[in-house]
């Protein structure tokens, strides 16, 4: 995390704050190195570490916020407790539950502005951007993945079910 924080900031992104999500879930990870020992042990949380970052000034100009008072008390608490995903679309190996990009969108964006998802995957991301009324913008290296992205966003209703 910390090298994925310092490049970052290398390529010219400002950091602003983590939040940790806690899915509490270590079942991907059970190497743990040396048992019993302090030769080399492996740590390992049932946590994931979401950066913050930014260019250009982090103030942006106000414009009508559709997150709830509730939402935002609860969400600019940097520590977030919520189950991961437990049906992925597809198998995804990096699947995550549609609050996670919900909450994010909601919290970091207006109502009308783009989203853009890089690494869409099975298009959880778009799916949340087009959920609360922003313009999603999604790419991925794996046909299958633009191929599942294309499809869960054409099938709204049915992929928030």
């Amino acid at each position: 995390y910390a090298q994925t924080i310092q490049a970052a900031r290398n390529a010219g992104w400002s950091y602003r704050t983590t939040v940790v999500w806690n899915e509490n879930n270590i079942s991907r990870s059970i190497a743990r190195g040396s048992v019993d020992s302090a030769s080399a042990p492996h740590i390992i949380a049932p946590v994931e570490m979401i950066a913050i970052l930014h260019k250009g000034g982090w103030k942006r100009d106000s414009a009508p916020s559709d997150i709830l008072h509730d939402e935002w008390l609860a969400w600019t608490n940097g520590l977030w407790t919520f189950k991961g995903e437990g049906r992925p679309f597809l198998d995804h190996p990096a699947a995550f539950p549609l609050e996670l990009p919900t909450r994010l969108i909601k919290l970091l964006s207006f109502s009308g502005d783009f989203v853009c998802d890089p690494f869409c995957g099975s298009g959880t991301t778009l799916l949340a951007a087009l959920s609360t009324g922003r313009i999603p913008v999604g790419f991925d290296i794996a046909p299958v993945y633009v191929s599942a992205s294309k499809y869960r966003v054409s099938n709204l209703p049915k992929a928030l079910s």
